[in-house]
C-alpha cells in the first residue's frame, strides 16, 4: 500500500481510501504503461485478504494464500521500482 501511494505522491496525487490507490495507480500508472494491467488485480488480491485478516471475523489465511501473496507482494515491488526509475530518469530529462 505504502509503495503504491508513493507512486501517486510523486505524481502529484494523494488519495484519502485504499479504492482511491487501486483507482489512481490504474489511471495513471496503467494506463500509461508504466506498469502491467495485472499488477492492479495483484494489488486489488493482496489487499482484499490483508481486510480479510486484518478486520474479518474469525478470517484465517491459508500457508498457501500466504506464501501466495508474498510472491506478489515482491512481484509488485520489482514493479513500483522499475515503475520508479522510468518516473525519476523522465524527471532528470526534463
Amino acid at each position: 500500500m505504502s509503495a503504491a501511494g508513493s507512486l501517486l505522491i510523486l505524481k502529484g496525487i494523494d488519495t484519502a481510501t485504499h479504492d482511491g490507490v487501486k483507482t489512481m495507480l490504474s489511471l495513471h500508472f496503467v494506463k500509461t504503461s508504466y506498469l502491467p494491467r495485472d499488477v492492479v488485480d495483484s494489488f486489488r488480491l493482496l489487499l482484499a485478504r490483508r481486510t480479510d485478516i486484518d478486520y474479518g471475523d474469525f478470517s484465517e489465511g491459508t500457508f498457501e494464500e500466504a506464501s501466495d501473496s508474498i510472491k506478489k507482494a515482491r512481484e509488485f515491488m520489482t514493479l513500483v521500482e522499475q515503475a520508479l526509475a522510468r518516473l525519476r530518469n523522465e524527471i532528470l530529462t526534463l
